[in-house]
């Protein structure tokens, strides 16, 4: 079981390594939690997507490449962030001390993430997308100008449903079939695994549409492509406290 729940939060890591703390926090006090959690549930119960999610949102936080206005997302998100952390590191074992010492860690790293590169955050124009890095995910591409609200490609961004089937444009031409299991409004962020359920990208709506527009990615399906092995993590769970 233990081994099953790392896999998950492993699966939920896109870049190929992890600051020392971060990587200890989730194998020492997460991981626990989440035993818990699928010996409760299950690992399509109604708790499993807020979970995954915070997980998500965790790692963006300590992700040295900033985009322009992730400071004030960062601002407003981060304290249910942590709250939601203390509670599940309780859950798993841990003391009010540890929390207290794992929480104070973790702002650390966080400050250091948006401090990287002697800036406070960068800007999205002119800059790879640095979400997009794992083996089999879209090849990364440059920035451009945003879209104007009305191109019809940030509107079909905007009417997305969750279970809708994308392909992206992979190394060498390849396909890389995914489907988005979690839009998290309050970091600008949409999430996409491939059909074993790893996350493989993460993209903001701008550069969803970015994508779009340039034919790098195309729309599947809108619903009816949700094969059995991702059907528990796509039709049956809850939305996150975190996605407003």
């Amino acid at each position: 079981m233990a081994q099953f729940a790392r896999q998950k939060i492993r699966e939920r890591v896109l870049t190929g390594s992890l600051d020392p703390f971060i990587d200890a926090l989730l194998d020492r006090y997460i991981q626990p939690f989440l035993v818990k959690l699928i010996l409760k549930e299950g690992p399509g119960g109604s708790s499993w997507k807020p979970v995954m999610n915070t997980i998500d949102v965790l790692l963006w936080s300590v992700n040295p490449e900033k985009q322009s206005g992730d400071a004030e997302r960062f601002a407003k998100i981060n304290p249910r962030l942590l709250t939601n952390l203390a509670k599940a590191m309780e859950i798993g074992g841990a003391s009010a001390f540890e929390i207290e010492q794992q929480t104070q860690q973790l702002r650390e790293v966080q400050r250091r993430s948006f401090h990287a590169n002697g800036a406070e955050h960068t800007s999205t124009a002119g800059t790879p997308d640095p979400s997009i890095t794992a083996p089999d995910a879209p090849q990364a591409r440059r920035e451009t100008a945003a879209l104007p609200p009305d191109d019809p490609h940030v509107r079909q961004v905007a009417r997305l449903p969750i279970g809708v089937w994308v392909e992206f444009e992979g190394a060498g031409g390849q396909p890389v079939r995914c489907t988005l299991v979690a839009r998290i409004d309050s970091i600008d962020k949409l999430f996409f695994v491939n059909q074993a359920g790893v996350k493989v990208a993460e993209l903001s709506r701008m550069g969803l549409a970015r994508e779009l527009k340039a034919g790098t990615v195309r729309i599947v399906s809108e619903g009816a492509l949700v094969d059995r092995a991702l059907h528990a993590l796509i039709g049956k769970l809850r939305s996150t406290v975190i996605t407003r």
